[in-house]
């Protein structure tokens, strides 16, 4: 029956129909022609027992007799129920909230009805034509749709005005690969540090207290290979001794980069001090052929620019996953 009435693509002159109907049939007196809060209430109620009487006659039909309804059907894991007005509801653990009634049970409404249609597309232009999973939460204050994702989803992009009005993403290209990154060496031979943490240490002793400790995450450019070192503290001895350590197991690397934090500033101004003890004249005489090339080159990347260490943060991520 609602479906013949020429609601000329619009839910609320749909609902301002029936409500005028209704008040016809059911002889209210009124002063003026304007319709209350209640009676389009009411027709708001009407519409949606009209729909669920014709797309939910089985589980209304199970419920009125107080059974469960079909274990494959929608409703299933709804905890359907029938309310005073007659109206299917969904039920839910905020019986003992301060909602609203329609929030904590919203009315059901079908998949992909012509009037349900009507419905999203009316909230969607109230409300500055939201984006779906607004037009979903709004939605939800009062019904609950089934499969309410995909209708919110379909009423946004066949939306006419969106689509004319939705800015065109800029398409940037990617700038080129450093040469470290794509030049083949050993492993670790060009290396990007980081720290990741804090954690906590337990020792097995009896009234030792936890630790807090860190993660230095060495990440290779070349083969994007992690070594993780534990540091005992944010100071910049700990710091060289977890070079010191990577260095042992992994072999002297040629070049470090890292970002601008604190710890890692005083550590390069000690290695330079290192590598000038190296080059010294007396060091020469000493190592002339082996280690005057072997320096480390420690490198930072721009100030606030963590783009740039995109590298070792994705593996600081990796790293922090695997530890919880």
């Amino acid at each position: 029956m609602i479906n013949q009435i020429d609601h000329r693509n619009s839910f609320r002159y749909l609902q301002r129909t029936i409500a005028y109907v209704r008040r016809v049939f059911h002889r209210t007196q009124s002063p003026t022609r304007t319709l209350s809060p209640k009676e389009l209430r009411d027709a708001l109620v009407f519409i949606i027992k009209t729909i669920q009487g014709s797309e939910f006659a089985k589980e209304i039909s199970a419920l009125k007799q107080c059974k469960a309804v079909n274990s494959s059907s929608q409703l299933n894991t709804l905890a359907p129920f029938i309310d005073e007005q007659g109206v299917l509801r969904g039920g839910g653990r905020l019986e003992a909230s301060t909602l609203p009634y329609d929030a904590k049970h919203p009315m059901v409404i079908p998949y992909n009805h012509s009037i349900v249609k009507l419905m999203f597309k009316m909230k969607h232009e109230e409300n500055s034509h939201c984006a779906p999973q607004l037009l979903l939460s709004i939605m939800k204050q009062n019904f609950w749709p089934i499969k309410g994702k995909i209708m919110a989803r379909n009423i946004v992009h066949s939306c006419v005005i969106c689509s004319k009005a939705k800015p065109k993403l800029m398409d940037q290209l990617m700038g080129n690969l450093p040469t470290d990154r794509v030049t083949l060496t050993k492993p670790f031979f060009t290396t990007g540090v980081d720290y990741c943490g804090p954690i906590w240490i337990n020792y097995k002793i009896r009234g030792k207290r936890p630790t807090k400790a860190y993660l230095a995450v060495f990440c290779c450019f070349a083969t994007k290979a992690v070594h993780l070192e534990v540091v005992s503290d944010l100071t910049t001895e700990a710091f060289i001794a977890a070079i010191q350590r990577f260095i042992t197991r992994r072999g002297r690397c040629q070049t470090i980069y890292s970002d601008n934090a604190t710890n890692f500033v005083g550590a390069r101004n000690q290695l330079q001090e290192l590598q000038s003890t190296i080059y010294s004249e007396n060091g020469k005489e000493k190592i002339i052929k082996t280690s005057s090339n072997k320096g480390i080159d420690f490198k930072f990347i721009p100030p606030r620019a963590p783009h740039f260490g995109g590298l070792w943060e994705a593996a600081v991520k990796s790293a922090k996953h695997l530890m919880i």
